[in-house]
């Protein structure tokens, strides 16, 4: 039904959408200059730009949903939900806990809202250290670590390992479990190689649970050194991840092929995230280890 005035009919999205393309098609004022007048030249032209700034409103709000869904699919994260699984298999929530290089402390946020009412964090930046002490969280730097701490019932080193050497990675592990209740448990998440490895800059080594337990199990190895403290495997979790396209020259430098690269990504992602991470590989691996008496 027509309506007075000047006032236009009101209509789907997807009809604005047509005719938004239909009306840039024509020149409207060739049509109908001299049959109907300025009156209607001027109608249609409020006529193309209402339905365009529409069209183009309704294209904004889609890019925007589609980029949110891209970084949803992208940066999903299994591995912080399944870590919090783990540590409560092992430990009650007044459970005493170190994060060992905590950063920020995004894990001790997690741990803290999964309900564990104990959590240290420690850092040997000092900048980070009273960043967290701002934020309300209990964090200390690497030189209060001493017999007056006392005794922690589990720790955790999360993405830590694979920056250290492995002589540098034994004295570390070893001095830090001096800290740790004879039982208590010690849970690291690191990556295994893989194409991205060395994307960070500081990466020195992958470690697999297998290279671990040849220093600090209680199998003596024929290795080069052996560990004061002993650890058993209790748990692991292999973490998989999205097939990535890591060499390919749009991921470095302006490409037109990288909004192809971007979609392809983000199909092996969706692949990945609607099958429960069947479609895609191991990447990485969380495992839990007890401290065991040496006898």
């Amino acid at each position: 039904m027509r309506q007075k005035g000047n006032s236009l009919p009101r209509c789907s999205l997807p009809i604005r959408a047509a005719l938004s393309v239909r009306l840039r098609l024509f020149n409207w004022r060739d049509i109908y200059a001299g049959t109907e007048g300025k009156g209607k030249i001027h109608s249609f032209h409020a006529l193309r730009i209402i339905f365009s700034s529409q069209n183009q409103s309704s294209a904004n709000i889609g890019t925007k949903m589609i980029k949110s869904l891209y970084l949803q699919v992208v940066n999903y994260d299994r591995e912080s939900r399944k870590l919090l699984e783990m540590i409560g298999r092992q430990v009650k929530q007044d459970a005493r806990i170190l994060d060992i290089g905590c950063g920020y402390g995004r894990n001790m946020d997690r741990l803290s809202e999964g309900g564990f009412q104990n959590v240290t964090g420690i850092d040997i930046n000092p900048e980070i250290v009273e960043a967290n002490k701002a934020r309300g969280l209990k964090c200390i730097g690497v030189g209060d670590l001493n017999d007056g701490i006392g005794k922690f019932d589990l720790m955790l080193m999360s993405h830590v390992v694979e920056h250290f050497s492995p002589f540098d990675l034994k004295n570390f592990i070893d001095g830090y479990l001096e800290f740790l209740v004879p039982n208590g448990f010690l849970v690291i998440a690191t990556p295994l190689m893989s194409e991205y490895f060395y994307d960070d800059f500081d990466h020195v080594k992958p470690y697999q649970p297998s290279g671990i337990m040849q220093v600090f199990g209680t199998n003596k190895a024929q290795i080069q050194y052996y560990a004061k403290n002993k650890l058993v495997l209790r748990d692991i979790w292999f973490r998989t991840g999205y097939h990535r396209f890591g060499f390919f020259r749009a991921n470095y430098v302006k490409s037109a092929y990288r909004k192809l690269l971007q979609a392809a990504v983000f199909c092996s992602a969706f692949l990945f995230f609607i099958s429960a991470g069947l479609i895609g590989k191991k990447d990485g691996w969380v495992g839990v280890f007890q401290k065991v008496s040496v006898e």
